[in-house]
């Protein structure tokens, strides 16, 4: 836009304006005297005041107008405004750091099998799973994955230095409270065991948990799900392990088939604050993803609100959370930001890119 078209158009404003805001009016008037002044002003002053007032406001309004102009947002990733992060993902074509809102994307160039996770404090790609990396980053535990299910479990300091080893470890499930780190073993079933940051290692055997598969660690709490058996895998319970006492809830009964059964199962990953996500819990209706936030009671993140997102369209496969929202990955390779209830925006990714997991959370 020329200079002479702008000029044009804060002429234009002042002439438009009527009657100033009645809140602005004692504002700029207290700028203009930040003070009392011991000497009378002239009376005129105040009117000074209220023709420098509509001067001001219109300014800002056509500035305002004018750099707004051209710029409305039709895709809901620049609605974001404020937040701006690097998204740690692995991809079809290889990890890398997705950068949001702009959608860029830089390559790991690492093995797959090499950046299965990142670690923001010290600007690394690991071999080992997302909830590996300690939440201030000073712990990694990682995964050597050539063995299979054999893998060996090193528990490192981030410069480096062994705390612990060992064989045989199914999961990392993430850390508590005090920073130890929960994984479980190769047995039948599934044992828990406890990790200190010093390295001293302790079973956690809970009543009750022969056919729970234990997923995801944090804060005080271990979530996992209960398998009937025996029978088929359906009506199954997430429950929760209280790490302090060590007893077991059943926190939330799932519908038979209101699932993805590959891969994690019915638990996606947690909330920012502990808590589990699962996705869509009626698969023949509406797509939806929530938060097992209280006993018994799933609320919305998001719900779709008619047929453009019907399940075959948004079927959900992974999810990592932090403070800039809950992103979920669908097995078909999209992007999604849950930055609050029903709130959910597609992420533009480059062309040809398909997010398949995350490494990691927004940073």
């Amino acid at each position: 836009m020329s200079e002479s078209l702008i000029r044009q158009d804060v002429v234009d404003a002042i002439d438009d304006i009527r009657k100033p805001p009645r809140a602005v009016i004692p504002t700029v008037i207290a700028a203009l005297h930040p003070e009392p002044s011991s000497s009378k002003a002239p009376r005129f002053a105040a009117a000074i005041a209220v023709v420098l007032t509509i001067g001001v406001v219109a300014v800002f309004l056509a500035v305002a107008s004018f750099r707004n102009e051209g710029t409305a947002v039709s895709s809901r990733s620049a609605k974001a405004g404020s937040t701006s992060c690097e998204l740690p993902v692995r991809t079809d074509q290889g990890s890398g750091l997705l950068t949001y809102p702009s959608g860029a994307f830089r390559p790991a160039s690492l093995s797959a099998a090499a950046a299965t996770a990142y670690n923001p404090a010290t600007h690394s790609w690991l071999a080992t799973e997302p909830q590996g990396v300690s939440p201030d980053g000073k712990l990694v535990a990682l995964l050597d994955n050539k063995k299979g299910g054999m893998q060996t479990l090193r528990l490192e300091t981030s410069s480096g230095k062994l705390l612990y080893t060992r064989d045989l470890v199914l999961r990392i499930l993430g850390w508590s409270s005090d920073s130890s780190l929960l994984v479980t073993t190769v047995d039948t079933p599934a044992r828990l065991l406890r990790i200190s940051r010093e390295g001293r290692p302790a079973w956690i055997d809970p009543l009750s948990n022969a056919t729970t598969i234990w997923s995801f660690a944090a804060g005080q709490y271990v979530w996992g799900v209960a398998l009937p058996y025996p029978g088929p895998p359906q009506g199954r319970m997430v429950v929760r392990l209280d790490l302090a006492t060590g007893t077991v809830t059943d926190w939330y009964a799932m519908l038979p088939d209101s699932f993805n059964d590959t891969g994690r199962g019915p638990i996606l990953g947690l909330t920012s604050d502990g808590f589990p996500v699962v996705p869509q819990l009626k698969t023949d209706s509406q797509s939806a993803v929530y938060a097992i936030r209280s006993k018994d009671t799933a609320t919305h993140l998001y719900v779709s609100s008619g047929d453009e997102m019907t399940p075959s369209l948004f079927w959900p496969s992974d999810t990592v959370s932090g403070s800039t929202g809950t992103w979920v990955a669908t097995t078909d390779g999209e992007l999604y930001r849950l930055s609050g209830p029903g709130m959910l925006e597609r992420v533009n990714l480059p062309s040809g890119l398909h997010v398949m997991s995350f490494a990691g959370s927004c940073f």
